[in-house]
């Protein structure tokens, strides 16, 4: 638009007004060059702005206060612009007081040329038709392919298991326990991610939503654990490849882990890398809730086995 702005400046600035060529679309300067090419790219009026700067008859206007005809406009080759005779001696113009057998437009000569830049339009013609071609019909398919692409993009993301709705559900569940964005939560508040998540990331609104079903759920996912830590990808990665009910293909999880890869955590050698993970984290806690419960119970129990010989002496 700017290039084509700038051409519509030097080319049909001056064109005299016509019937679409006007005050409200014209080249006359920037910024109505702009409007009028935004107006020409919706395909309103286009050719008739194209005729009107094609204009090549009665298109030079009279400047000059002192000449009878002061702003009308003539052919090029009237009688009215060559044969004026001044009368007044302080008038100097070119003619011996006549405006000359070759018409020229200046300062001095009292006339100024509306005309478009060539006699038969050739230059309108090849504007206007390269501007239309360019930006109404190929900017316009443009915009409506990108519109096509957004649509079905969309259709697909509803109609996939997880969609962005539950993308950003997680997300702000997340922030809740990361609130300063480390990308790192306890590998302990996996429990509270699944249990404030809705299906199909989650259980809640569920039936489901005892601890055992969040237990389970831990327990099919393969969630790295980083000395007690886990990751926000790795995290919304293993929950929603749960919902695929198969483990991905070899060759999907290495393209997912390409794209991912500049935001996952990164180890110096294999290793570093994390060899349990929160399954194995929460199995063990569910293990030494067990011995804490055994233990505790023993404990009980011998208080109850020693208090009772007392009762019974009493």
């Amino acid at each position: 638009f700017f290039i084509f702005a700038i051409m519509g400046m030097n080319l049909f600035g001056k064109v005299k007004p016509g019937d679409f060529l006007d005050r409200h679309a014209n080249f006359s300067d920037f910024p109505s060059s702009l409007m009028v090419l935004f107006r020409m790219s919706t395909g309103e009026s286009w050719n008739g702005i194209m005729h009107d700067c094609m204009l090549s008859k009665a298109c030079w206007l009279v400047t000059k206060k002192e000449h009878p005809y002061f702003g009308q406009y003539f052919d090029s080759d009237a009688d009215e612009l060559h044969e004026w005779v001044v009368t007044d001696e302080s008038l100097s113009f070119p003619g011996n007081g006549y405006w000359g057998e070759d018409l020229e437009e200046s300062a001095s000569s009292g006339v100024e040329n509306q005309c478009a830049p060539d006699p038969f339009g050739i230059a309108a013609i090849v504007y206007f038709m390269v501007f239309v071609i360019l930006c109404a019909f190929v900017m316009l398919n443009l915009v409506i392919a990108v519109i096509l692409e957004n649509f079905q993009t969309s259709t697909e993301n509803e109609d996939a298991p997880v969609g962005a709705e539950s993308m950003q559900s997680f997300q702000d569940v997340w922030s809740k326990l990361d609130p300063l964005s480390t990308y790192y939560i306890p590998a302990s508040k996996l429990q509270m991610i699944i249990a404030e998540l809705e299906p199909p990331l989650g259980i809640r609104g569920t039936e489901s939503s005892s601890k055992s079903d969040i237990q389970s759920i831990i327990m099919s996912v393969d969630i790295p654990n980083h000395n007690g830590l886990i990751h926000f990808y790795e995290t919304l990665h293993a929950l929603s490849g749960r919902i695929a009910g198969i483990d991905l293909p070899e060759e999907e999880e290495v393209k997912i882990r390409v794209k991912i890869k500049d935001r996952l955590p990164t180890f110096p050698d294999e290793e570093s890398l994390p060899k349990y993970t929160a399954a194995h984290y929460h199995a063990a806690l569910y293990v030494q809730a067990a011995v804490r419960g055994f233990l505790a119970r023993y404990h009980m129990r011998a208080k109850l086995e020693q208090n009772a010989p007392a009762d019974n002496a009493t």
